[in-house]
């Protein structure tokens, strides 16, 4: 199991965006609270790079800096069933998504 970095802050969001500007592929995830909430809402995103791994806390940290790496089209963007994800992120954040790779419809 490797390392991660922790991202609660507002100074460590803001290192990471920039850092994350300077990849071309990162995967991410999500986990909500959907099985326990009548109205879900994201508890976690977790973001890998080739060599990193940031789980980062929505609810200690204002995670909207994160929508120009998801909106930059020079940025592929892995997720797995990424529906769920995209819906809250957008609905939540107001998230756009350019260049998605779902890796469960490219398994089908």
């Amino acid at each position: 199991m490797s390392n991660f970095i922790w991202v609660d802050r507002e100074p460590h969001l803001a290192d990471l965006v920039d850092h994350l500007s300077t990849k071309d592929i990162i995967a991410v995830d999500t986990e909500s609270d959907s099985l326990y909430s009548y109205y879900e809402k994201v508890c976690l995103v977790q973001v890998s790079t080739d060599v990193e791994d940031y789980i980062i806390d929505p609810l200690a940290v204002d995670i909207t800096p994160l929508a120009v790496i998801f909106a930059d089209a020079g940025i592929q963007k892995i997720f797995h069933a990424a529906e769920y994800d995209i819906m809250t992120l957008r609905r939540d954040y107001g998230f756009q998504f350019n260049n998605l790779f779902d890796t469960m419809l490219a398994a089908r």
